[in-house]
């Protein structure tokens, strides 16, 4: 696929394992996504975390996927990938958890949203959550992730037919991607895979401490919480 966004508002790109990963400032970002939303320009939006960059080594249709995203620099493990590869490590980590709930406080459109993946139960707390939270906004249509892959082509006609301005897609790593690279923009215009976000605003996983997180090491406190299901992302990848 073509890359479908520009970077020029953002500090830099560069390489990480054959994955174009875009910095910088959160604001130059979130303008950037602005201007994109203005003009309806397709727009993909990913995090690249360890996992995403484990996946994405082993699996080169995801890979490939990645190639039409905007993709951000997620955690301490990429950064010491850019570290290893280019000398230095990136002076901001644009982690999902916090950049998108600074998006929906930043962001000059209110938006139409629609809510896509995670539990059932998550997924209707975090309706109420986004809307108290962010009253500007409007959730315009939500679906758990938890649906047979016979009623793919109903879902996303009825996301499409809710008319949203952006899709956070909570499925995980690759299969939120996957869903994006295969759906926008002809069901959205923009969406961003959102991972545990859902999760994490409705308080279902607690965050780290504030000084572990300007420490970058939410993960270890992540994997303090869930060694069982977490250790392989966390210290094999």
């Amino acid at each position: 696929m073509a890359n479908t966004n520009s970077t020029a508002a953002c500090d830099e790109t560069v390489d990480i394992l054959g994955i174009a990963v875009t910095s910088g400032d959160p604001n130059a970002i979130i303008n950037e996504l602005d201007q994109n939303i203005a003009e309806r320009r397709p727009t993909r939006v990913a995090f690249l975390n360890t996992n995403l960059a484990t996946v994405a080594s082993a699996d080169p249709t995801t890979k490939q996927a990645l190639s039409s995203f905007m993709v951000l620099n997620d955690g301490a493990g990429v950064s010491l990938a850019r570290k290893v590869l280019h000398g230095k490590g990136f002076a901001h980590n644009l982690n999902g958890t916090d950049f998108v709930p600074l998006f929906l406080d930043m962001t000059s459109h209110d938006l139409r949203i629609y809510l896509l993946g995670s539990a059932p139960d998550v997924l209707s707390q975090a309706i109420h959550v986004i809307g108290d939270r962010w009253p500007r906004h409007r959730v315009v249509g939500a679906k758990d992730g938890y649906w047979p892959r016979t009623q793919d082509n109903e879902i996303t006609s009825t996301v499409a037919a809710s008319k949203p301005d952006i899709v956070l897609v909570a499925m995980g790593n690759p299969l939120q991607e996957q869903w994006i690279a295969e759906n926008i923009p002809q069901v959205c215009p923009c969406a961003v895979g959102v991972g545990a976000w859902f999760d994490f605003v409705t308080g279902k996983f607690r965050r780290a401490p504030r000084w572990m997180r300007a420490a970058r090491m939410e993960w270890a406190y992540r994997l303090a919480l869930e060694p069982r299901r977490l250790w392989r992302r966390y210290l094999v990848g």
